[in-house]
């Protein structure tokens, strides 16, 4: 096994506002602790890093959310085919694909900028929800209580083989407290861990994002933009990442499964002349 069968994701909503007011430091280095924990134990699969606004959840479909054990509803479309980022189970499988299931059936639509949901959004405060997904080998029933606890590993083997203090996920805690937030997981042994947190932050008034020298979607080339693309990916929650990518930089994306299916549209768009 070879960390080349590793795959890293993150998805941004693009209802989250690009600029709000909080502790960045603190906030970096929360999820700075939980990807380097998955990367840790993590040897096949993949780790992917989510952020949403809070209300999203609350508005979309009911979630499992549980500690020590997981959930038990799982969406596969076939025995060992799962609807995640790389088609292997996950700690909260049906959670995942309950959110990217709308961004599928939204996939037409282009990549909005949350600069107007900050302007037009009359309350102050908004929640963040991070969470880091990954596919490695899970935490013990026995130590899942204990998992916050300062030098906890779940036994002497695992500090000697994948090395570590264990007081990374007891920090993640502290700080996220200190920014008067929750941190909570799910995790299965064998099939991976989900760690989520959720912070406030205050919105920035419209003075203050004007007073700022350029927001982050300023930073993207404009080359791009008006351009079609065709994304060839059988799995849907990866071709929907790879969409929400490409639509950021002002790409027209449609997905297909295979690249017959590429094929036959390309021909349809008259892309494709047959001798």
């Amino acid at each position: 096994m070879n960390y080349w069968e590793l795959k890293l994701a993150v998805f941004v909503s693009d209802k989250v506002p690009e600029i709000v007011m909080g502790d960045p430091g603190r906030f970096r280095q929360v999820i700075t602790n939980l990807v380097n924990n998955s990367v840790k134990f993590t040897l096949r699969g993949h780790i992917f890093v989510q952020v949403h606004l809070a209300e999203q959840k609350k508005d979309g479909d009911k979630t499992d959310t549980c500690l020590n054990g997981g959930s038990e509803s799982i969406i596969s479309s076939s025995a060992f085919h799962f609807k995640t980022l790389s088609g292997y189970e996950t700690a909260d499988s049906q959670n995942t694909w309950n959110t990217f299931k709308h961004i599928i059936a939204d996939n037409g639509l282009y990549y909005e900028s949350a600069t107007k949901v900050v302007n037009d959004d009359l309350s102050r405060d908004v929640t963040v929800m991070v969470s880091v997904e990954d596919t490695g080998i899970g935490i013990p029933l026995k130590t899942q209580d204990r998992v916050f606890t300062p030098f906890m590993q779940a036994d002497s083997s695992t500090s000697r083989k994948y090395g570590g203090t264990g007081i990374g996920l007891s920090i993640s805690k502290c700080l996220v407290e200190l920014m008067g937030g929750h941190i909570s997981f799910i995790s299965r042994p064998k099939i991976g861990s989900t760690f989520s947190f959720s912070v406030s932050f205050l919105r920035c008034e419209k003075h203050a994002v004007g007073d700022l020298k350029k927001s982050h979607s300023d930073d993207l080339p404009t080359s791009f933009k008006g351009l079609n693309a065709i994304i060839v990916d059988e799995k849907p929650v990866r071709a929907a990442v790879t969409g929400y990518h490409l639509k950021r930089l002002g790409i027209r994306a449609e997905v297909v499964s295979s690249i017959k299916r590429a094929a036959a549209t390309l021909g349809k768009n008259g892309s494709v002349v047959s001798k």
